[in-house]
């Protein structure tokens, strides 16, 4: 069977892989073929096993091809939107995910709710078909860069600070939205701080109340699953896969001669 499905897999490589085209381009492919995260359920995956998927990354690393693009939209907001949102979010989010259209960052960790999420003081009240979310969050990766946050609100004030918690998919790029990012010593910043008092639309935000072990959960399934995938960052996501690899060599041949 693993011979018949590598054998498959290089056929479909063979017809589709062309480092000429853009890197966006490419990942469609992918997502059209459900190899972006073959551990899914079709149709957005193959439903295959860790083993199947292993032989895939294989394939695909041996082809002298890239995966599919990396990053938390793919291991946590994919599966935990499938689990648990309904049809109209579903459709609205994982696809962009998959391809690569979209990227996600985590809205979990706060000043006073780090290990101990059940702490958290970030609120969403119901204004009608919206919900009004205020906080702040803090540690948040790539938070700069994201288009959506895995966002964790407390929902309903009188339930056990176990409970009462929300998931929300909340778009990063909109008014009332401040992210700050925090400079480490390097110079870069990987991390950011999120202030947030927002209206969001409720009919395709809010996955209900579900602890924030849901997205934890997913992604220990999902893990071991997706042995492979690419970070590009937004701004290359047009450019061919040649092109990229040519700057990446040059980046590289730079930094060896300093």
């Amino acid at each position: 069977m693993s011979n018949e499905l590598r054998t498959e897999i290089d056929a479909w490589i063979d017809a589709n892989w062309d480092p000429d085209v853009p890197v966006r381009e490419w990942w469609q492919r992918l997502s059209a073929a459900g190899f972006s995260n073959p551990g899914l359920a079709e149709p957005f995956g193959k439903g295959w096993s860790r083993a199947e998927t292993r032989i895939l990354a294989a394939a695909i690393r041996e082809n002298g091809s890239i995966g599919s693009p990396a990053g938390l939209g793919m291991m946590l907001a994919a599966p935990t939107i499938l689990a648990h949102g309904n049809e109209s979010q579903i459709q609205k989010y994982v696809p962009k995910i998959l391809d690569g259209t979209d990227s996600w960052c985590q809205l979990f960790s706060e000043p006073g709710a780090g290990s101990d999420l059940a702490g958290l003081q970030t609120k969403a009240v119901r204004d009608g078909d919206e919900w009004v979310i205020t906080g702040q969050k803090v540690w948040t990766s790539e938070g700069q860069h994201a288009d959506y946050g895995m966002l964790i609100a407390r929902t309903d004030p009188d339930a056990s600070k176990h409970r009462g918690i929300s998931w929300f998919a909340f778009p990063m790029n909109q008014e009332g939205v401040d992210i700050r990012p925090l400079r480490e010593m390097t110079g870069r910043s990987l991390f950011n701080e999120v202030f947030t008092k927002r209206h969001i639309s409720a009919k395709l935000a809010a996955l209900g109340f579900v602890l924030a072990a849901l997205s934890s959960n997913a992604f220990l399934a999902i893990r071991s699953s997706q042995p492979f995938g690419t970070l590009i960052s937004l701004r290359d996501r047009g450019m061919s896969i040649s092109s990229r690899r040519r700057s990446i060599s040059l980046i590289k041949s730079s930094t060896d001669r300093s």
